[in-house]
């Protein structure tokens, strides 16, 4: 009679948790950002981007960042590479580290897209200043960049150029071959 009881108490409690709601997303703090992040942190990337995205419109560095590694891996199932450029340049120039991490580290990827060794440097070298440890990869680049005969471009600050893209999808106009 213990064994059935002990038995009943283990299935009820294994079936609650099963037909448990899961709250856990939304349970981190109130703001968007905070449960956005829980989300991005839990792997539900399309409510992670529906509560980032007012977040990173207002200029939230983090929520920028999160934003623009979804669209950088294809977390929701597309890949954008220009909104992920875009998000991930903008939490570059708020400060935000990981942001020119990764961007320099795209930059640099021969296999991207979006391959520019000249940015790649530039942020290498900007990182490298504050941490050290891109130093190596930064002097490489400088090298090469020589070699091919854009020391002057990499020495000079990009020219600020305004966009109007207006919600394009440039990768759906431009898909890969």
């Amino acid at each position: 009679m213990k064994r059935f009881f002990a038995s009943a108490l283990i299935c009820l409690a294994l079936t609650s948790c099963i037909l448990l709601p899961n709250n856990r997303i939304m349970s981190r703090g109130d703001s968007a950002l905070d449960k956005g992040a829980n989300a991005f942190e839990h792997a539900d990337y399309t409510l992670a981007l529906d509560l980032l995205a007012p977040e990173a419109h207002s200029g939230n560095s983090d929520a920028q960042y999160m934003i623009g590694l979804i669209y950088l891996y294809g977390l929701t199932g597309d890949q954008n590479s220009f909104l992920a450029q875009q998000n991930l340049t903008e939490a570059a120039l708020n400060d935000h580290y990981a942001a020119q991490e990764v961007l320099a580290l795209m930059y640099e990827n021969r296999f991207h897209p979006l391959y520019n060794p000249v940015e790649a440097y530039r942020w290498f070298k900007l990182i490298s200043d504050r941490d050290g440890r891109y130093t190596d990869r930064a002097t490489a680049l400088y090298a090469f960049i020589r070699s091919k005969g854009l020391a002057t471009a990499a020495n000079t600050p990009p020219p600020v150029i305004e966009t109007h893209n207006h919600g394009i999808d440039f990768n759906s106009m431009f898909p890969l071959r």
